[in-house]
């Protein structure tokens, strides 16, 4: 929606881009993300770029023409349980 965007502090700008009505997701959640990722890139204009862990993901985003970056340790699934027992 036009003027829809929040202005956060510093600037940043928060628009939430939902789902065409009607929008049915794909059976392979890798492959909806990065359709949205591309879809957002278009409706943007803008360069996305996908973070992820999983190499696969990485290969397939790649073989599309969307950049990616490789996730933080801090951040993949396991983190609170590394934190937790110390680890981190």
């Amino acid at each position: 929606m036009p003027d829809s965007a929040a202005t956060l502090p510093g600037g940043t700008t928060l628009e939430v881009f939902l789902d065409d009505p009607g929008h049915m997701r794909m059976a392979n959640p890798d492959e909806e993300l990065r359709s949205r990722c591309m879809l957002l890139q278009r409706a943007t204009g803008r360069p996305v770029t996908l973070v992820t862990g999983d190499l696969g993901m990485q290969l397939r985003a790649d073989a599309r023409g969307l950049r990616h970056a490789e996730m933080p340790d801090k951040y993949a699934k396991d983190a609170t349980r590394r934190v937790a027992a110390g680890e981190d």
